[in-house]
């Protein structure tokens, strides 16, 4: 039977990566009860246990400050399975219990290794010998890990299905973002009148224009070339046509939609990159029942065992100080100082509003924003960020 000695950690990651690589049969967890709760590591190997059916799983406490027990506990444990394959894996835990660990490992000539998140591979230590590749898991795997779930998002399928008009139509918003502004807050604000055909939008626009303002027409035309909707008809008095499917109708009056939509589709477009979602919801606590969203992340993604966490910003306006802490924020709760966070604004923050981007940079964020949006090589530059970081 083949047994990995875990050092519990607070970031998921360290937990999880030697587990999917190295494929024990076995996983026993030492932890510090006075930090952790049991819940948080059955998490951890419940997401485990889903990739491998057959794991079993140990706890084993002890102190992280006092290194003497550390040391103790994990030689008598290699020594009452020493009938087995034992290997440990030093990635979490406290400083102590790197060191306890690796003395002990090499003391009893087990299998001491170190988990590179980074690389998404295991490293061998006490021996010259293959690396291993972790199981491709995903951002899912990470929140359930954490005692949460992933409450939402907007299907994958679906957005296959409509990527050609929505891709296309983001990119026309992107451009005219004043054109944008001005149509869909109209839309915001003005209800057309109930037909027997949920898809059929129609207003007099005699009464609605100065409350309102006016769409304007070549951004419809744009919603019609691009297939969101269809019999337009826009005249001084009147503006009605029909919604090519629902989903549609909520768009037309959503501002911000329309970068995560570009976001999401030129992220599938990079290499390695997996698991790429959108308008995700998260519910950090699912032990309680109830459902309460404690995050939305307009763009999420794998790049090996690491998670893309990207912010998008449509407006033109400078981005504020919250929504930085927000982005850095769930970042960090989602993979800790693996995680890459991203964020995409169609301000000019690099040049206009050099405050804000530097601090942004000092957070250890990436920032693309307006001239990189409008970029024939955006795809290229989202790619560059993930990957050489």
């Amino acid at each position: 039977m083949k047994i990995l000695i875990e050092f519990y950690d607070r970031s998921v990651l360290k937990n999880m990566v030697a587990a999917l690589s190295l494929q024990p049969d076995y996983l026993t967890f030492f932890y510090d009860k006075e930090m952790f709760d049991t819940f948080e590591i059955y998490s951890t190997y419940l997401a485990c246990k889903k990739y491998l059916p057959a794991l079993k799983f140990e706890l084993r406490s002890v102190d992280y400050h006092d290194y003497p027990m550390i040391e103790s506990k994990i030689g008598q444990y290699i020594l009452d399975n020493c009938d087995n394959n034992i290997c440990i894996d030093l990635t979490g835990g406290s400083e102590l219990m790197t060191i306890a660990g690796y003395n002990a490992g090499k003391n009893a000539n087990v299998q001491v290794f170190f988990s590179d998140i980074y690389k998404s591979e295991v490293v061998r230590l006490t021996q010259n010998g293959p690396k291993y590749r972790s199981l491709p898991f995903t951002l899912e795997d990470i929140i359930e890990a954490g005692g949460g779930k992933l409450s939402g998002f907007t299907p994958t399928d679906w957005l296959t299905k409509h990527k050609k008009e929505l891709y296309a139509m983001s990119k026309k918003v992107l451009a005219s973002p004043k054109a944008w502004s001005d149509t869909c807050r109209f839309f915001q604000k003005t209800r057309g009148q109930k037909t027997s055909n949920p898809l059929h939008f129609e207003v007099s626009l005699n009464h609605t224009a100065s409350n309102a303002g006016l769409p304007d027409k070549r951004m419809l035309y744009s919603c019609q070339s691009c297939r969101l909707i269809q019999n337009l008809l826009y005249t001084k008095q009147r503006l009605s046509f029909d919604f090519t499917f629902r989903r549609a109708a909520e768009y037309m009056s959503s501002y911000g939609v329309w970068l995560e939509l570009f976001s999401y589709y030129e992220m599938l477009k990079i290499p390695k990159i997996r698991d790429v979602k959108t308008s995700i919801k998260i519910d950090w606590n699912r032990r309680d029942d109830i459902e309460i969203i404690g995050n939305e992340v307009d763009v999420t993604a794998m790049y090996g065992c690491r998670p893309v966490v990207v912010s998008c910003k449509q407006s033109t306006n400078p981005v504020s100080a919250d929504a930085l802490n927000e982005l850095y924020v769930v970042a960090r709760r989602i993979g800790g100082k693996y995680s890459i966070p991203i964020l995409i604004t169609r301000s000019d923050i690099k040049h206009e509003h050099s405050g804000i981007y530097m601090k942004a940079r000092e957070m250890k964020m990436h920032v693309l924003d307006a001239s990189d949006i409008l970029s024939q090589d955006f795809c290229l530059r989202l790619g560059r960020i993930i990957s050489e970081n």
